[in-house]
């Protein structure tokens, strides 16, 4: 049922048939198997109001029974963004919210927020658009450290808390108004301890990493309070270093794993005996899809001879991807032995280690280049060889 009922809101939550449900109407934003994230005309009375429609999905049996007595995660993250409100924090209380169900079972939850024109998030604000005004900069991040502060105080945990959940919107009078958003991993809890508290600012530092060292002190100064000595803030920037590279080992190791999981970033190919993994997509980078790796394979082998394998040499191919000439960086290799024969070895070769080692890297955005694919083909009844390519 709706929450919060008034306008035409009401009357486009109702009706399954809306054009927000085939996003015909709307743009696409973000979309994975449990969420869809769209924007768009929400009220029908209003269609020059835009909206962001968020889609909470449950696929599988078993994530409909865990919603059968309790309410969806829409209706529970508006009740969550009211109680935040409530305790003095600014965010964005969703306008509507609807859960659907089929013969009980939960379907799908939607929620709906207003769309705020002329916004962005703290990431895009200070790190894609390298913010060049520095009284803003500082401003800024005197600001956010504040917040994130008040945040914590108030027993607010968010699983990730980065700059991409801290909305930014300026106002005519020069000044702006910070928003804590995407409430979606967020709970409440009685305190958050000072260990807590380390790890969330170490997960927040490695998110932030490419801000200086001076804007990174400048925020934990804003976040510890003036009451806070120097050699206090020294400590905890040290307690944070410390703790950022055990979570980026964590992290590199995640990605490590999950860069031979086929789901919705990575792909395998199989195609003229070669087969391997690809990356599918990225959220800064191209994506790539089969078609495309079976061309870039093509244009590999036409460039390499095959009778001298250049193994351990890279090479740059250029290949036409997406009406445009992409330059790629291919490092050849060539492999053997009886253990490679044996059947579930396809994950432990030294072409496929290279490839778990650079989407590590890319996790920790300690590379200047994007893993691509990694194929590879049996060449005789012990030998193999094959492709480990970048995008430069």
């Amino acid at each position: 049922m709706c929450q919060s009922a008034g306008d035409g809101l009401s009357v486009m939550l109702n009706q399954d048939s809306y054009p927000c449900w085939d996003a015909a109407n709307c743009t696409l934003l973000k979309e994975s198997k449990h969420k869809r994230l769209l924007r768009g005309p929400g009220d029908p009375k209003a269609p020059h109001k835009l909206f962001l429609i968020k889609i909470y999905f449950y696929p599988g049996l078993w994530q409909r029974l865990k919603y059968v007595f309790r309410r969806g995660r829409a209706q529970q993250e508006m009740a969550l963004a009211g109680r935040i409100k409530a305790k003095g924090i600014p965010t964005i209380v969703p306008r509507q919210t609807r859960d659907i169900r089929k013969r009980g079972l939960l379907h799908k939850s939607i929620i709906v927020t207003e769309y705020l024109p002329g916004c962005m998030n703290l990431e895009e604000l200070l790190i894609k658009q390298q913010l060049s005004d520095w009284h803003l900069k500082r401003k800024v991040l005197n600001e956010y450290g504040r917040l994130a502060r008040r945040i914590h105080d108030q027993g607010i945990f968010q699983d990730d808390f980065d700059p991409n959940n801290i909305l930014y919107q300026p106002k005519p009078d020069g000044t702006f108004q910070l928003y804590f958003i995407d409430l979606e991993k967020t709970r409440l809890v009685e305190t958050i301890d000072a260990k807590q508290r380390i790890h969330i600012l170490a997960k927040l530092n490695r998110m932030g990493q490419r801000l200086g060292a001076t804007d990174q002190m400048r925020f934990l100064a804003a976040y510890l309070g003036p009451q806070t000595g120097r050699r206090e803030r020294k400590q905890w920037a040290r307690c944070i270093k410390r703790e950022e590279k055990r979570v980026r080992l964590t992290d590199r190791r995640r990605a490590w794993r999950k860069s031979t999981s086929v789901g919705k970033k990575i792909g395998f190919i199989r195609h003229d005996g070669y087969q391997g993994y690809y990356r599918k997509r990225h959220h800064s980078r191209e994506c790539y899809t089969s078609a495309d790796i079976i061309g870039l394979v093509q244009a590999i082998e036409d460039n390499i001879p095959k009778q001298s394998v250049p193994v351990g040499r890279s090479i740059t191919v250029t290949a036409r991807l997406h009406d445009t000439e992409s330059s790629f960086r291919v490092l050849p290799f060539e492999y053997g032995g009886f253990f490679h024969c044996l059947p579930g070895t396809r994950n432990k070769t030294p072409l496929i280690n290279a490839w778990r080692e650079d989407n590590g890297c890319l996790k920790n955005r300690s590379a200047d280049f994007m893993p691509v694919a990694a194929v590879g083909k049996r060449i005789a009844w012990n030998r193999y060889h094959g492709y480990l390519i970048r995008q430069i």
